[in-house]
């Protein structure tokens, strides 16, 4: 939450030199608005009000002014002058009391007066001491009046602290570690976390561990003797489901990653039995393969080069993929993916690349373009291995993408292994072509397009 930002004052002391008590005390003020810009040739209203003993004490005087800022954004008040609303100035006790100093600020704008500190006056202002004045203070310590070599003194205004936090990471899988960073201003003394789960802290760099899966509101409340601030990030930790493996029907297990807020496998999938238990139709001849048709419902599954023991996993075609035009899952979407987990869609895939691209965000229009776009999210996404011509990734983002190839679709031929991967989508142009990425040796970004339903790619399925 935002605070009031600071008046600053000065104050001059030679108008006190004299035997007699002073009719006021002259300030100089630097006025600023709530968000902290100077403000320049505006008429503004100020309040100030002596307070006996706290910063919530009894009020001993308070007096109004209307002054109008320079074009430095200064004002010269002389307090003791101004509109008594109670008390009487020349009649205040100085040495009786610790006071302090209210300030208020009223920028016109009919919102009324707003609180802008209160300052306590560690030594009496003025006093009559053999015909002069005699005035102590610290070295400038935040909230109190200093003096500076000529003679001016400076008031220091207390803050009031500023909430603020993050947090690392704030998403991920159970047990989820925490790490939480304060980034308060104006110096808070004390900390009270609630994390959100029935746990809380006072310490000022919490670290906490979340067991249970789902999304957990953060507040952190800070404060000083001067008051306190609050900050609350709403589902601000995401403690994510994604097992670290997964099983398809026939038994395969596959490692996953949770990427952002979504579990992909990091596999290629190799399943060769739908979710109901029906067999995917096993095509090894390249004329039968050739002889597929475009639509939903020409399944067919291949290794690459018939090599069953192939690192790539299986090649579908997008009838395969989509668990023969949907008809043998058993939940919508799914395809041929295991329980829990489905075919992912264009779209799902567009979250993952904006994700990892360093920049491209989530919802940039380049990612609905169908050519090669990102900026290095291929280089992310590939393997740090297997790819031919020094064309291997980083694979910081975990995906561990691996150039699997394709199988051809007008006659069964197989291509591109070792520099290139292809992975369906579940999104199709309604006839004869749907939606896939390519990853390429020789790119760092994606490429996404639009092919023939026929064609052999690989496949990787995302939880539900």
């Amino acid at each position: 939450m935002k605070k009031l930002q600071l008046l600053f004052f000065s104050l001059f002391c030679g108008a006190l030199s004299f035997a007699q008590l002073p009719q006021g005390i002259n300030l100089q003020m630097v006025v600023r608005n709530y968000a902290g810009v100077l403000i320049p040739e505006k008429q503004v209203g100020l309040r100030f009000t002596l307070l006996r003993d706290s910063i919530a004490g009894t009020p001993v005087y308070q007096e109004t002014q209307q002054q109008t800022t320079n074009q430095f954004g200064l004002v010269n008040v002389v307090l003791g002058q101004g509109t008594e609303v109670f008390g009487d100035f020349l009649s205040i006790p100085w040495q009786d009391y610790n006071l302090y100093l209210k300030q208020e600020l009223d920028l016109q704008e009919g919102d009324g007066y707003r609180d802008m500190g209160t300052t306590q006056l560690l030594s009496v202002p003025y006093a009559m001491i053999s015909g002069g004045v005699k005035l102590q203070s610290p070295n400038g310590t935040e909230g109190h009046v200093a003096m500076t070599d000529e003679g001016q003194l400076i008031l220091v205004i207390h803050a009031i602290p500023e909430a603020s936090f993050e947090a690392t990471p704030p998403t991920g899988r159970p047990p989820l570690s925490v790490t939480f960073t304060d980034q308060s201003t104006h110096n808070p003394t004390t900390w009270l976390w609630d994390f959100g789960d029935g746990s809380t802290s006072t310490d000022q760099y919490p670290v906490h561990e979340y067991a249970v899966v789902g999304e957990y509101t953060v507040t952190l409340t800070v404060g000083n003797v001067y008051g306190t601030d609050m900050e609350t990030k709403v589902g601000y930790v995401k403690v994510i489901d994604c097992p670290y493996t997964v099983t398809d029907i026939d038994g395969n297990s596959y490692n996953t990653v949770l990427i952002g807020e979504q579990c992909w496998m990091q596999e290629n999938l190799r399943v060769t039995h739908y979710p109901n238990g029906d067999s995917i139709p096993y095509i090894v001849d390249n004329d039968a393969w050739g002889a597929l048709g475009d639509i939903n419902t020409d399944d067919a599954y291949c290794y690459y080069e018939n090599d069953s023991s192939s690192v790539y996993g299986a090649l579908y075609t997008y009838a395969a993929a989509i668990g023969d035009n949907w008809a043998r899952d058993n939940v919508e979407g799914q395809g041929i993916c295991p329980e829990g987990w489905h075919l992912p869609t264009d779209f799902e895939w567009r979250v993952l690349e904006g994700y990892v691209d360093t920049q491209y965000p989530v919802g940039d229009i380049v990612w609905l373009e169908t050519e090669w776009r990102g900026y290095d999210v291929g280089t992310h996404l590939k393997s740090t291995t297997g790819w031919n011509n020094g064309g291997n990734g980083d694979n910081s983002s975990g995906f561990t993408a691996l150039p699997g190839g394709y199988r051809f679709s007008s006659d069964g031929t197989f291509y591109n292994v070792g520099t290139y991967g292809h992975w369906w989508s579940a999104t199709d142009d309604g006839f004869s072509l749907a939606l896939f990425r390519n990853i390429g040796h020789d790119y760092a970004n994606v490429g996404r397009y639009l092919y023939y339903k026929s064609l052999g790619f690989s496949v990787r399925c995302m939880k539900d």
